[in-house]
Protein backbone atom coordinates (compact mmCIF):
# COMPACT_ATOMS: atom_id res chain seq x y z
CA UNK A 1 0.00 0.00 0.00
CA UNK A 2 1.36 3.24 -1.44
CA UNK A 3 0.75 6.45 1.36
CA UNK A 4 0.12 9.89 -0.47
CA UNK A 5 2.04 12.95 0.17
CA UNK A 6 -0.78 14.92 1.95
CA UNK A 7 -0.65 11.58 4.19
CA UNK A 8 3.45 11.08 4.25
CA UNK A 9 2.75 15.17 5.11
CA UNK A 10 0.58 14.99 7.84
CA UNK A 11 1.99 11.95 9.38
CA UNK A 12 5.17 13.67 9.71
CA UNK A 13 3.96 16.77 11.52
CA UNK A 14 1.89 14.59 13.54
CA UNK A 15 5.30 12.24 14.59
CA UNK A 16 6.95 15.14 14.93
CA UNK A 17 5.00 16.13 17.70
CA UNK A 18 5.49 13.12 19.37
CA UNK A 19 9.23 13.13 19.02
CA UNK A 20 9.27 16.52 20.84
CA UNK A 21 6.98 15.45 23.46
CA UNK A 22 8.97 12.37 24.57
CA UNK A 23 12.39 13.87 24.39
CA UNK A 24 13.52 11.75 21.21
CA UNK A 25 15.42 14.76 20.05
CA UNK A 26 17.84 12.63 17.47
CA UNK A 27 15.00 11.78 15.64
CA UNK A 28 12.91 14.50 15.88
CA UNK A 29 16.10 16.67 14.73
CA UNK A 30 16.96 14.35 11.41
CA UNK A 31 13.44 15.24 10.13
CA UNK A 32 14.94 18.64 9.41
CA UNK A 33 16.81 19.74 6.24
CA UNK A 34 20.23 20.02 6.68
CA UNK A 35 19.94 23.63 5.82
CA UNK A 36 16.66 24.16 7.37
CA UNK A 37 15.19 27.04 9.42
CA UNK A 38 13.46 26.92 13.09
CA UNK A 39 11.68 30.14 13.84
CA UNK A 40 10.09 30.82 17.31
CA UNK A 41 10.12 33.30 20.06
CA UNK A 42 11.68 35.84 18.21
CA UNK A 43 14.63 33.36 17.62
CA UNK A 44 15.62 32.03 14.18
CA UNK A 45 18.03 29.02 13.91
CA UNK A 46 19.61 28.15 10.70
CA UNK A 47 20.47 24.20 10.01
CA UNK A 48 19.75 20.92 11.10
CA UNK A 49 23.07 20.86 13.80
CA UNK A 50 21.59 24.33 14.88
CA UNK A 51 18.60 23.41 15.57
CA UNK A 52 19.27 20.48 17.48
CA UNK A 53 21.55 21.79 19.65
CA UNK A 54 19.02 24.63 20.70
CA UNK A 55 16.44 22.13 21.86
CA UNK A 56 18.77 19.96 23.84
CA UNK A 57 20.08 23.77 25.65
CA UNK A 58 16.33 24.34 26.35
CA UNK A 59 16.00 20.99 27.48
CA UNK A 60 18.66 20.85 29.93
CA UNK A 61 18.01 24.69 31.14
CA UNK A 62 14.41 23.43 32.22
CA UNK A 63 13.25 19.91 31.36
CA UNK A 64 11.14 19.04 28.86
CA UNK A 65 7.53 18.48 30.14
CA UNK A 66 4.71 19.15 27.79
CA UNK A 67 2.32 18.10 24.91
CA UNK A 68 1.37 19.64 21.24
CA UNK A 69 -2.29 18.95 20.83
CA UNK A 70 -2.69 19.23 17.07
CA UNK A 71 -5.29 20.36 15.37
CA UNK A 72 -5.48 18.82 11.39
CA UNK A 73 -2.91 20.38 9.03
CA UNK A 74 -3.96 22.40 6.17
CA UNK A 75 -1.54 21.10 3.48
CA UNK A 76 -0.69 22.51 -0.21
CA UNK A 77 1.68 20.36 -2.85
CA UNK A 78 4.13 21.66 -5.42
CA UNK A 79 5.86 19.11 -6.61
CA UNK A 80 8.77 18.17 -4.28
CA UNK A 81 7.73 21.01 -2.46
CA UNK A 82 5.18 21.39 0.13
CA UNK A 83 3.62 24.20 2.69
CA UNK A 84 1.51 23.21 6.18
CA UNK A 85 -0.27 25.48 8.44
CA UNK A 86 -1.06 23.34 11.72
CA UNK A 87 -2.98 24.87 14.85
CA UNK A 88 -1.90 23.62 18.21
CA UNK A 89 -2.41 24.07 21.78
CA UNK A 90 0.51 23.54 24.29
CA UNK A 91 0.04 21.84 27.33
CA UNK A 92 2.77 21.67 30.25
CA UNK A 93 3.35 20.23 33.01
CA UNK A 94 3.58 22.40 36.37
CA UNK A 95 6.32 21.92 39.35
CA UNK A 96 3.20 20.92 41.61
CA UNK A 97 2.40 18.23 38.73
CA UNK A 98 -0.45 20.16 37.44
CA UNK A 99 -1.05 20.85 34.37
CA UNK A 100 -1.92 24.28 32.18
CA UNK A 101 -1.94 25.24 28.56
CA UNK A 102 0.44 27.59 27.69
CA UNK A 103 -0.94 29.19 24.71
CA UNK A 104 -2.29 28.27 21.59
CA UNK A 105 0.17 28.78 18.45
CA UNK A 106 0.32 28.02 14.56
CA UNK A 107 3.14 26.36 12.90
CA UNK A 108 3.57 27.51 9.22
CA UNK A 109 5.92 24.78 7.74
CA UNK A 110 7.94 24.89 4.62
CA UNK A 111 8.48 21.25 3.38
CA UNK A 112 10.97 19.17 0.52
CA UNK A 113 11.28 16.18 -0.42
CA UNK A 114 14.93 14.91 0.15
CA UNK A 115 16.09 11.30 -0.70
CA UNK A 116 12.30 10.11 -1.41
CA UNK A 117 11.09 11.41 2.32
CA UNK A 118 9.18 14.81 3.30
CA UNK A 119 11.23 16.79 5.73
CA UNK A 120 10.80 20.18 7.11
CA UNK A 121 12.85 23.12 5.45
CA UNK A 122 11.73 25.55 7.24
CA UNK A 123 9.06 25.69 10.39
CA UNK A 124 7.48 29.21 12.03
CA UNK A 125 6.13 29.06 15.10
CA UNK A 126 3.61 31.69 14.87
CA UNK A 127 1.98 32.62 18.63
CA UNK A 128 -2.19 32.87 18.51
CA UNK A 129 -3.22 32.73 22.10
CA UNK A 130 -0.82 33.01 25.20
CA UNK A 131 -2.03 31.73 28.53
CA UNK A 132 -1.60 34.43 31.06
Amino acid sequence: MSTTDHEAIRRLIAHQAQLRDDNQVDEWAANWAPDATFAAGGKQIEGRAAIRASVGEADASRGWQGLHLLGQPVIDLAGDGATASTDFVKIVARADGSIAIAGVFRYRDELIRESGRWVFARREVEPKHRAP
